[in-house]
């Protein structure tokens, strides 16, 4: 029976390759409560998987207090280049040649987010989030599986919850963001094929 301490070197894989990791012992294993190594429900297991897990998630968003602070320094400092990140580009683009037109493109923006940017951006996220539901049109997603830049979850949530009759959601394992640019020609094939024919299959029955 596993830990989470025995299982540590995942965790430190992934922590090393620049992820957040968080994980847990369930009852009866490790440092949790319980007999060791007895389960009573399995059931318990998820509940508790999706309790922490959840938690997590909450802990991650801002605090409201920043916020506030974000939303008042957004309409003193609105264009300073103080939001940390990372070199998107890399993390968007998995094609080296596309990674360096964009670098050369002088039109490309590849400065740290601008104050005011990030918090319209942040702010449009949360309403986007809030009306997931509201989507009633026909639509297709295209997400590639390991995008670092847009978790592919955003994407499974609006296929999920949107009220529209007609929807489709296609993932791209191994894929990164720029799906329709950056990745090798074949994979970008593999797209537009995708996206192409579910237009021509509408533009078909409506005519």
């Amino acid at each position: 029976m596993e830990s989470s301490i025995s299982m540590r070197g995942t965790g430190t894989r992934l922590a090393q390759a620049g992820f957040a990791v968080h994980g847990m012992d369930y009852e009866g294993h490790g440092k949790s409560s319980g007999l060791q190594g007895y389960i009573t429900s399995f059931n318990d297991i998820v509940v508790d998987c999706s309790k922490y897990f959840a938690s997590v998630c909450e802990d991650m968003k801002p605090h409201p207090i920043m916020i506030s602070i974000l939303s008042k320094l957004s309409n003193v400092i609105p264009t300073w280049r103080i939001i940390p990140n990372e070199d998107i580009i890399d993390r968007a683009i998995k094609s080296e040649e596309w990674r360096e037109e964009v670098r050369n493109n002088h039109y490309c923006y590849k400065g740290k987010p601008r104050l005011k940017t990030g918090y319209e951006l942040f702010m449009a996220s949360l309403d986007i989030e809030s009306n997931l539901d509201k989507v009633t049109l026909p639509f297709i997603i295209v997400h590639g599986g390991a995008d670092a830049v847009t978790d592919p979850s955003v994407s499974e949530a609006l296929y999920t919850l949107a009220e529209s009759k007609d929807k489709t959601l296609k993932l791209y394992p191994g894929m990164c963001h720029a799906l329709t640019s950056g990745e090798p020609k074949e994979n970008i094939n593999i797209v537009f094929s995708d996206i192409i024919k579910w237009l021509n299959e509408r533009a078909a029955s409506t005519s």
